[in-house]
């Protein structure tokens, strides 16, 4: 009688399931494919989700910062720091940290404490960035920094942009675009042709470092 050759085992009457060492291969091969082609998508996908938790974090203090202009009545401005305690004139400061207080005179300063004052300077918002390899920076702005009146306009009426970079350089670069009545738009590419990158406040094409 002719028998059926099996790769499984037999012990204690019960068939063990094994794997041939072809089997094995073949599946290592395989996992391989498959980390190669969804590799390079993933890193991509975790450098996109980085620039855009830092985009959504600065927009969130600076909407917050016009939004407690208006409602307090009182001067909000909006700046880079790399302590939390004071702006720094350095637009690579905002690449630290982005902070928004009270600014009871509007001078871009956070002014220390007086006794038994009208107005107080005093701090709204403080973010470290907490996305590695994400560079931010502003330009437009004197002193790299700005402020909301009480109408939630720009204490200084200009236009500006804060833009948002990481390794992969101005073609993945992402901005907001500030208008002199102190609204953000997102940056889009208006070149014509358009060349892939996104244009600042003044049609010149975001400068990554």
């Amino acid at each position: 009688m002719n028998h059926l050759c099996r790769s499984d085992r037999s012990v204690g009457g019960r068939f063990q399931a094994g794997l041939t060492l072809i089997e094995v291969l073949a599946a290592v091969l395989v996992l391989g494919v498959i980390v190669a082609l969804g590799g390079p998508s993933f890193a991509v996908f975790v450098q996109n989700t980085r620039v855009e938790s830092r985009t959504s974090a600065v927009l969130q203090v600076v909407n917050q910062a016009r939004a407690e202009a208006t409602a307090q009545r009182r001067p909000v401005s909006v700046c880079g720091s790399l302590n939390g305690l004071a702006c720094s004139n350095d637009a690579a400061a905002w690449s630290t940290r982005v902070i928004s207080f009270v600014d009871c005179n509007g001078n871009g300063t956070l002014d220390a404490p007086v006794a038994a004052p009208a107005c107080s300077d005093r701090l709204l918002f403080d973010i470290e960035n907490g996305s590695p390899g994400v560079t931010t920076a502003v330009n437009g702005f004197n002193n790299n920094r700005f402020g909301f009146n009480t109408q939630g306009f720009l204490l200084n009426p200009t236009t500006g942009t804060i833009r948002f970079c990481d390794g992969r350089g101005a073609t993945a670069a992402r901005a907001w675009v500030m208008s002199a009545t102190g609204r953000l738009t997102a940056a889009t590419d208006t070149n014509n042709p358009a060349d892939g990158v996104v244009n600042d406040h003044a049609t010149n094409n975001i400068a990554c470092p």
